[in-house]
């Protein structure tokens, strides 16, 4: 990456930190945000007060060094790497349990109580793992929600074309 460039990436990185890490006084619960480059991957530490929460590693393309290029890349990273699976999970959750209550039935019309309680147990081990899958979904979601509000801050005129 040119020089230039480098210096103005730095500047956009600074000014998206400083939207996304302001807060208000009432907030309860926020993250705190560190934006830095190396190489030509972009490191986004996300801080639970002093704890690192979690860490993305995003490759930054030299023409997409603008605020919005940089926020929209790190919303579709969130969500094609973290809230779609997750989303889609949850989603199919339903039709899941249907059909395992339905052979449960079943098994159980048959007297096969070895096979029932199989089922029962993979039952269970699915509304652990959805119960699981919710909290992070929202997690995820509410860093996307984050990097939105730096465009509707930055970008009042701001509207997303899907």
């Amino acid at each position: 990456m040119k020089k230039l460039a480098t210096k103005q990436l730095q500047v956009n990185l600074q000014e998206i930190e400083n939207v996304i890490n302001k807060h208000e006084i009432w907030e309860e619960e926020f993250w705190i945000y560190n934006l830095e480059m190396k190489d030509n991957n972009l490191n986004i530490n996300i801080f639970d007060d002093e704890w690192l929460q979690e860490t993305f590693i995003i490759e930054i393309v030299e023409d997409n060094i603008d605020i919005k290029s940089i926020c929209k890349s790190i919303i579709d990273y969130l969500y094609e790497n973290e809230i779609n699976s997750r989303q889609n999970y949850i989603n199919k959750n339903k039709s899941f349990n249907s059909r395992k209550i339905q052979s449960m039935a079943k098994w159980m019309g048959k007297g096969n109580i070895d096979k029932v309680t199989k089922i029962n147990m993979e039952l269970i081990e699915r509304y652990n793992i959805n119960i699981k899958m919710k909290s992070e979904l929202s997690t995820y979601k509410s860093y996307a929600c984050d990097f939105y509000e730096v465009l509707n801050t930055l970008y009042p005129t701001y509207i997303e074309v899907v």
